[in-house]
């Protein structure tokens, strides 16, 4: 039983490198637990069931705000000069656009929100969810 456990931590720790993997337990069944240590189960049966145990909890854990990013008003504001540039090249005249500037800034709040829908032991599916 101690095996398995560390089996699982070992590979969700390197789904989570820059800090603790911050999933602490894991509730795996009698069966389960019989599955994934019989010798009779092939090792893709195997990780069928580790990524099925393991999935809700990574759903569940970016669920949560601190894996999103918010941007709010006042957060991003830019100013910008460009060279001079000219717009029309007619034979009969020429239009130049002189000393252009641009300023902005954010008018409503951002957020970038992160998940993952597919976990195998070779990668996973990411998405992002941006509400702007």
């Amino acid at each position: 039983m101690r095996s398995m456990a560390l089996k699982m931590f070992v590979a969700a720790g390197l789904l989570a490198t820059s800090r603790a993997f911050p999933i602490e337990s894991l509730t795996v069944g009698p069966d389960d637990l019989e599955t994934l240590n019989s010798s009779s189960t092939s090792a893709a049966d195997k990780e069928a069931l580790a990524t099925n145990l393991l999935l809700p909890a990574m759903q569940d854990l970016f669920r949560q705000a601190d894996f999103s990013i918010t941007i709010d008003v006042g957060d991003i504001d830019f100013d910008a000069t460009f060279p001079d540039q000219q717009v029309d090249y007619d034979c009969l005249h020429r239009i130049w656009v002189q000393h252009p500037e641009a300023s902005g800034s954010m008018e409503h709040s951002s957020t970038l929100s992160f998940g993952f829908a597919n976990v195998s032991w070779e990668g996973l599916t990411v998405f992002a969810d941006a509400e702007v």
